[in-house]
């Protein structure tokens, strides 16, 4: 009995159907003043992003951009991602580059994943 090809996964098929080149960084370092405005305008009661572990609104953010592991077909793949670490309990909070808007290639052919 001849080998069957195991059905690919959804994570899979959705690598690859991006159709969008790999995102570029010239620069990987984040904008903290942009991400701080980001916070203000997404945060409740003027900035505050409250940490779901702790309850505290204090963060330390990483000065570099964190790579979110992409599909595991496609090494060396992913998402950029902005590290914000809790002050009070080190909870860690990854939020999409990209959409904050830190990133100047915008989002075509589903170079995230959208809800729906």
């Amino acid at each position: 009995m001849a080998d069957e090809e195991k059905p690919k996964s959804a994570l899979t098929r959705y690598a690859e159907s991006r159709q969008a080149p790999p995102l570029q960084i010239k620069d990987n370092r984040v904008d903290l003043v942009a991400v701080r405005g980001w916070l203000v305008s997404k945060g409740k009661d003027g900035g505050k992003v409250m940490c779901p572990v702790s309850g505290h609104a204090e963060w330390l953010i990483a000065p570099d951009y964190v790579l979110a592991p992409g599909s595991g077909d496609r090494p060396g793949t992913g998402y950029p991602m902005v590290l914000m670490v809790c002050r009070q309990c080190a909870y860690a909070l990854l939020v999409s580059a990209q959409r904050m808007g830190l990133l100047s290639a915008p989002l075509t052919g589903g170079s995230e994943p959208t809800d729906g």
